[in-house]
């Protein structure tokens, strides 16, 4: 009896060392968005430059879609409406140097975008997604060349 009683507290054990293992934390979670928003990014770049028209990235606090010239929506294989996972959301958002106010991502008439030229050379941009107390960083040079995704401190951090 206590022979069996061992047996399945060390199955438990390695039961619950596999859950922990195979849930994802918000960190990887981010990584994952980022990695992903970057992929729609070069998958733009390819559609600009194939159809020769601008296409337009456009941010909202529930995720991202892409727009032609004509803020007509782009729905395709590579392209179409991205929401972004329950609870992420963008914290931070830099075009071409400037800062946009996270606030004006809810504007609905206007929401801020990235501009994709038919020439496929993306001005630079930092997109800073965050879920929970977690930030990732997407950041793309000019020509839409994207570096890694990148953990960014907590504001605590920041604050010293």
């Amino acid at each position: 009896m206590i022979e069996v009683a061992v047996v399945m507290l060390l199955i438990v054990i390695v039961l619950g060392m596999v859950n922990l293992r195979l849930s994802e934390d918000d960190a990887t979670k981010l990584r994952y968005e980022a990695k992903r928003m970057a992929m729609f990014l070069q998958s733009a770049m390819h559609e600009a430059i194939f159809q020769g028209q601008t296409i337009h990235i456009m941010i909202e606090p529930e995720g991202y879609y892409f727009t032609d010239a004509n803020s007509e929506p782009i729905e395709t294989e590579g392209l179409r409406k991205v929401p972004l996972p329950p609870g992420m959301k963008f914290s931070s958002l830099v075009i071409n140097g400037d800062p946009v106010e996270i606030d004006d991502v809810s504007n609905t008439k206007n929401p801020p975008y990235i501009i994709v030229p038919a020439t496929g050379e993306v001005p630079p941009f930092i997109v800073i997604l965050k879920l929970g107390k977690d930030r990732w960083q997407l950041e793309s040079e000019f020509g839409g060349n994207s570096k890694d995704p990148v953990p960014v401190p907590n504001d605590e951090d920041l604050n010293g």
